[in-house]
Parts: C-alpha cells; structure tokens; sequence
C-alpha cells in the first residue's frame, strides 16, 4: 500500500528531492509525441516558491495561474533547457534516492505554453490528496508497498495515450486523468 505520509513529507521538504518524470509527450514544441518513453530529471520545488513562481510568471495573462498548494506541487528539469512537454500529462514523478522510489505527483502542465525550458515549472497534482479516493477505487492486490522502478515500463509500448480524453486545461479531470494513468502504469508493471 502507499504511504501516503511519505508522500506528504517528500512534498512539503522537496530539499534534495530527486524525481523522474516520464511521458510519451514531444520532445519540442510543435512536434508531435513520441512512441517511446522518454525520462528527465526533475527536483521538485518549495510549495510557496511554486505558488510565487507561477503567479510571476502569468502575471500578464489574461488569467493568471492560481496555483494551489493544497491539491498542487512542482518541479523543475535538471538539465539544460529540459522540460516536460505536451503529451506528457497524466505522466507520474516518481521521486527517491538509491532507496526505495514512490510516486508522488501526476503530471498536469506546464505554468507556460512552450515546453523546453527549464525554467517553466511543471505543476502536478498531488497524489497525497487524492491517496484514499484511489485506493477506495482500486483495493491493493497484494500485502505490501508498491514501488516503481522507471526502468521497468516498456518504453517500446505507450499506453496508446488512453487517457487523452481527460486531458483538459480544467483541474476537475485530473482525479479521472489520475486513475486512468495508474491503470496504465500498473498494466505495465505486471
């Protein structure tokens, strides 16, 4: 079962957090996905520096990014100018160090339109907050804690994007868009 404590805690004391994002979404603007697993390195931020960072940078638009901190995280690329991009919604970020790694968050956007810059955070729904509606729907199977290893999902085989139907600008999709997504992600593994 997950422990939805240590997803808590990982979130709210992101200091040295490593993360992987992992999607099927394009690789640049423009361009359309892809049909192998793609994985970046992400650190995931301070929820206030989340909160400050998106409101700076959609302060011009005509609605700016309301972020919310209770239902909300983010992160950041590691590396040069890398970023989640389109198509990579509903993707999980998985966060550890060489000890045992756990999903923290599902990938929902970018704060900004252009993906491939790392300074765009990637926001993402916490699973924290929606842990016990998820497991209420899917009863674990087997005694234990489920963990993820990123290299374990067939990169050679997207989930034919299934879940692109729930893939909206409105937060009210995410918890379908989440669901959908660990169903995939559990077809995976097994």
């Amino acid at each position: 079962m997950a422990d939805k404590g240590r997803i808590t805690e990982t979130i709210m004391k992101p200091n040295d957090v490593k993360c992987v994002a992992m999607g099927w979404g394009a690789i640049e603007d423009d361009t359309a996905p892809v049909a192998f697993l793609n994985k970046i390195n992400m650190t995931l931020k301070p929820l206030d520096w989340c909160s400050k960072t998106a409101k700076e940078l959609t302060k011009d638009f005509p609605v700016p990014n309301e972020f919310n901190s209770e239902i909300q995280t983010c992160a950041l690329g590691t590396g040069n100018n890398q970023s989640v991009c389109g198509g990579d919604s509903g993707g999980p970020i998985v966060c550890g160090g060489e000890g045992k790694k756990i999903i923290v968050a599902v990938l929902t956007g970018i704060v900004l339109k252009n993906c491939g810059y790392d300074t765009n955070p990637a926001l993402l729904a916490r699973l924290d907050f929606a842990l016990d509606w998820i497991l209420d729907a899917f009863p674990p199977t087997t005694s234990g804690t489920t963990t993820i290893n990123p290299n374990t999902i067939n990169p050679t085989h997207p989930p034919a994007h299934s879940c692109v139907s729930y893939i909206t600008i409105s937060f009210a999709y995410t918890f379908p868009l989440m669901f959908c997504v660990i169903q995939n992600i559990l077809r995976y593994l097994q």
